[in-house]
């Protein structure tokens, strides 16, 4: 014998079931969505932050981030030269883990960089931007930034105000 009370309730059960993977789906699409504008739209947390601070927070790992440590570079002081240089690295917007260094010929901003092959950098591949900046223009390079697992720090002294 055919049963319609048995037979109709798996069948509500199974629209009550789909209509909840769907409504999972319209969420999740959501949050999908949510997900990439936060990483797609420039956000001031992503800014160089360049004080002493940063730079001591940087000191701190500088032996897991390469063979050398890069102190703070006074040329930043002048405000001019300081935001055309951020500006300069900003404009890059570099992103990922690698560990990355950004090198800049001061009075135009033009940036040098140089990614590393592993997390923690050798002592030629920390040199190397600078180099082929100083190939270039002979003189007036300087150490902009750099990144290590994904975080930038700023090498650049911070003008006074």
């Amino acid at each position: 014998m055919f049963d319609a009370a048995k037979t109709a309730k798996p069948k509500l059960y199974t629209a009550l079931k789909h209509l909840t993977e769907r409504e999972m789906m319209r969420k999740l699409s959501i949050i999908l969505t949510a997900i990439v504008m936060t990483y797609t739209i420039p956000a001031e947390a992503d800014r160089l932050v360049c004080s002493q601070l940063e730079h001591l927070r940087y000191m701190k790992m500088v032996g897991q981030v390469g063979e050398m440590g890069i102190e703070l570079n006074p040329v930043g002081q002048d405000r001019a030269t300081f935001e055309r240089l951020t500006a300069a690295y900003e404009s890059l917007d570099p992103k990922g883990p690698k560990t990355s260094l950004f090198v800049a010929y001061v009075p135009t901003g033009q940036i040098y960089s140089k990614t590393c092959a592993q997390e923690r950098c050798t002592m030629e591949e920390m040199a190397a931007p600078e180099q082929a900046c100083l190939i270039n223009h002979m003189n007036q390079c300087s150490y902009v930034a750099l990144r290590f697992r994904g975080e930038g720090f700023c090498l650049l002294r911070s003008p006074q105000n």
